[in-house]
């Protein structure tokens, strides 16, 4: 595929940068209506925030250029046009062209973006034939590459402010939490499994080998999807910390000076405590809910299926009940204590700066203030 066909012009940035969001679900693909005065002096970040979304200038190395890549969605200025990249898979990357999509190497990306003279490399690798070849010239291509200066380069992202919902799709969070859930239910039906065929086989008077090889293999499954769902929390977990870093990020920098102003020092400091503790809380605490709420319900067809019948079941749901009553309560008071503990945080560190100011600026006073020696 040659480079003609893989580049935008630079007239159709907009639609360029339309495919790039369309294909990475940022945003629709219709183009918007932008007359571009000067070809060479297109703005992208103000072409992106259009279309509410955030370009973020990257500077381009040659040795870290397949990981550079696997940042986001990237718009590379090459010569007169533009490079739209997708993502990286397996050992190439996926472009977005004028005409569709294609397919680059990493050594095809590199020769793109840090191009080598070919009269040099050609002569230097002159008399190397078969595989040395073109090893040759991929090792000369790098050490090329290294000197030459970056192309200009924009990551395209979703901003912070976003919807919550269309971040999540675009982080692909709803998928992995509900993938975590179907591990959690199939976890519990196979420790059911892992008591129900013992159990039958000790009713029934006979261990065959045939069910203790079943037995040994629900164990085993039991350890795999243990293994996954544990895997697949903590990835759920650490994505969702950073989406709600950065949301919290972005209301920090919205906050006007009359605001911050007006809370004062000891507020703030206040407020970020509480965030941390948000952060920490609502990550652990949402899964472990997940978890609580899968369990419950393993538990209430279990009791439904048992001796006691719906009655066990009965007894459970108010159980239940009784302590989300009283949970509720407890998140009343727990919200009034961390009022107050909040504005005695605020009321303490005042205090502080206030004490530390205090005292320099009486003996600064009292040193100007002193009469001189005659």
């Amino acid at each position: 595929m040659s480079s003609a066909t893989l580049l935008w012009p630079l007239d159709q940035t907009d639609a360029a940068l339309a495919a790039l969001a369309s294909t990475c679900r940022l945003g629709d693909r219709t183009p918007q209506d932008v007359t571009v005065v000067d070809p060479e002096v297109v703005v992208v970040p103000d072409l992106a925030a259009r279309r509410d979304l955030d370009a973020v200038a990257v500077e381009l190395t040659a040795p870290r250029l397949s990981e550079q890549v696997t940042a986001g969605p990237m718009l590379i200025r090459l010569g007169d046009g533009w490079l739209a990249l997708h993502n990286r898979r397996g050992s190439g990357v996926s472009v977005v062209t004028p005409d569709g999509r294609g397919m680059l190497t990493s050594p095809a990306l590199r020769n793109l973006v840090f191009p080598a003279p070919r009269d040099t490399v050609n002569g230097t690798v002159a008399g190397i034939e078969g595989r040395r070849r073109a090893a040759a010239i991929d090792a000369i291509a790098s050490a090329w590459a290294v000197n030459r200066e970056p192309p200009p380069a924009w990551i395209l992202r979703m901003p912070a402010s976003a919807p919550i919902a269309a971040q999540l799709r675009r982080s692909g969070l709803r998928w992995r939490v509900a993938l975590f859930g179907a591990l959690v239910v199939v976890e519990y039906v196979l420790w059911l499994l892992a008591f129900a065929v013992p159990g039958a086989a000790l009713l029934a008077g006979s261990f065959a080998p045939g069910r203790v090889a079943v037995w040994v293999g629900v164990l085993v499954a039991v350890a795999v999807t243990r293994s996954a769902s544990l895997w697949l929390s903590g990835r759920v977990v650490v994505d969702a910390g950073a989406l709600l870093r950065r949301r919290l990020i972005a209301g920090a920098l919205r906050l006007e000076p009359d605001e911050i102003r007006r809370e004062g020092t000891g507020r703030l400091v206040g407020r970020v405590l509480e965030s941390e503790s948000v952060e920490s809380l609502a990550l652990s605490g949402g899964t472990s809910a997940a978890v609580a709420i899968v369990e419950l319900t393993v538990l209430a067809v279990v009791m439904l299926w048992g001796a006691g019948g719906i009655a066990q079941s009965a007894a459970l749901v108010v159980w239940v009940t009784v302590v989300l009553l009283l949970a509720q309560r407890y998140a009343t008071r727990r919200r009034a204590w961390t009022t107050s503990r909040r504005a005695i945080t605020g009321d303490l560190v005042e205090q502080m700066l206030g004490h530390r100011t205090r005292p320099g600026a009486t003996h600064a006073t009292s040193g100007a203030c002193r009469p001189t020696a005659a």
